[in-house]
């Protein structure tokens, strides 16, 4: 599956902000209510609790969903907005709009397509992260986006309010984590437009103007200028398994 690996911390944020949101190609898909995503994990989370912890019994009474989780028969709304006003940490989709449109897995299993994302739709097979949409393994339209730009660990008034704790940040040190693109490209069926490959060269050759290779060959992670200041003084980093250098000029 082609990614993109970059470090981005939050001086580094406003270029990513302003190249998606001039790019007239690219959607952004955002949830619609009637629930926040937030009270959505809440709500998943405690249900996941209640049904597995004391009366395995309730898995069949609730109902459970293809990836294991208890459905609470809460459908989230979602529509496709050309621009957001800011970029903050987690995960986004993304949709290339002279792609093709945008699939809809329905309750059966049959694929189908959102008849207009700009008017929005419910969605109807849940996926295993509430805060995006589920839209199939190899939805060819849709570009992944995971931000991750924090580097201070938590307060501890953060940990003690915050619905969602992230372990990266659950420490004493700054610690910097890889933000990553994700596309699926073409597989098995599934053929991407000839359009979307375009704009994904794009995009890698735009992050290859604007930031600094970081990792040795064959897998290239780069460094957006704020981040990178950051990894050659010496931040930790998790980068998916790939190791760099700090000797980058």
């Amino acid at each position: 599956m082609p990614s993109l690996l970059c470090f981005i911390d939050g001086n580094d944020v406003g270029m990513l902000l302003e190249r998606l949101n001039a790019d007239s190609e690219i959607a952004f898909i955002v949830p619609d209510g009637p629930l926040s995503i937030e009270q959505v994990h809440r709500d998943r989370l405690a249900l996941a609790i209640e049904t597995f912890r004391d009366e395995p019994s309730l898995q069949d009474k609730r109902g459970i969903t293809f990836f294991g989780l208890p459905d609470s028969g809460y459908r989230q709304r979602w529509k496709a907005i050309n621009q957001v006003h800011e970029l903050t940490d987690g995960k986004y989709h993304l949709w290339h709009i002279p792609g093709g449109p945008l699939p809809l897995l329905t309750s059966n299993g049959c694929n189908q397509t959102v008849a207009n994302p700009w008017e929005g739709w419910v969605e109807e097979h849940l996926g295993m992260d509430p805060s995006v949409p589920y839209f199939g393994p190899f939805a060819v339209t849709v570009i992944r986006l995971e931000l991750m730009t924090r580097h201070r660990p938590y307060s501890q008034d953060e940990k003690n309010s915050l619905s969602i704790v992230n372990d990266f940040w659950d420490r004493e040190a700054d610690f910097l984590c890889v933000s990553m693109f994700e596309w699926s490209g073409s597989r098995g069926h599934n053929k991407a437009s000839p359009a979307t490959k375009r704009w994904w060269n794009r995009l890698k050759a735009w992050v290859g103007r604007q930031a600094t290779q970081v990792s040795e060959p064959p897998f290239p992670v780069w460094a957006f200028p704020s981040a990178r200041e950051k990894l050659m003084a010496g931040i930790d980093y998790y980068a998916c398994g790939r190791q760099i250098t700090r000797s980058v000029p």
